[in-house]
């Protein structure tokens, strides 16, 4: 991390499709990341002052089946912070401190994040997959809310013209056949 910014976003782009590669020839079934190039572009581009977009997507880059994008409560993440020894990274630090970088991060995000799968079953996830799922994209609620009922943006939802698919099917016919 102590390149300067283009040196180490090329880096991780090589590193991006080597894990990928890797991953695809390894299991020869579903790759789930929990890093990529939606990372990478993501971040990259705010760090130039941009939004990542679709088109810096190299054509032949392998993408993940399923990219896993971990959020925890603000509380939670200081915690964690708080028993590292080195602390949080400079990323870290800045996505806390410079609000516009934050803004094009999750931006990109968006642009990269055809399909949201929630699976928390809290408000605040729920708000957030809203956020980050793409124009035209699908948003997956397969978290358990039972805890009281939701209310969520349905005019960005709709302006978004997203898709909303409710993971919990109820017929255990089709439950049994996947």
């Amino acid at each position: 991390d102590l390149l300067p910014p283009d040196e180490r976003r090329a880096w991780y782009v090589n590193a991006n499709r080597r894990a990928m590669e890797l991953a695809a020839a390894e299991t020869k079934r579903s790759v789930v990341l929990d890093r990529s190039i939606a990372s990478t572009l993501a971040f990259g581009a705010a760090e130039r002052g941009d939004v990542a977009s679709r088109g810096e997507v190299p054509a032949d880059f392998p993408m993940p089946d399923l990219l896993v994008l971990l959020s925890v409560p603000e509380a939670t993440r200081r915690t964690r912070h708080a028993g590292r020894r080195e602390g949080a990274t400079p990323e870290e630090r800045r996505l806390a401190e410079d609000h516009g970088f934050r803004v094009r991060v999750e931006a990109g995000y968006r642009a990269l994040c055809d399909v949201v799968i929630e699976v928390v079953g809290k408000q605040w996830p729920l708000d957030l997959a809203g956020e980050l799922v793409a124009e035209g994209g699908r948003l997956v609620v397969g978290g358990y809310h039972q805890d009281g009922p939701r209310q969520v943006n349905m005019q960005m939802w709709n302006w978004k013209g997203i898709d909303v698919i409710n993971a919990h099917e109820r017929d255990p016919q089709v439950v049994r056949g996947g």
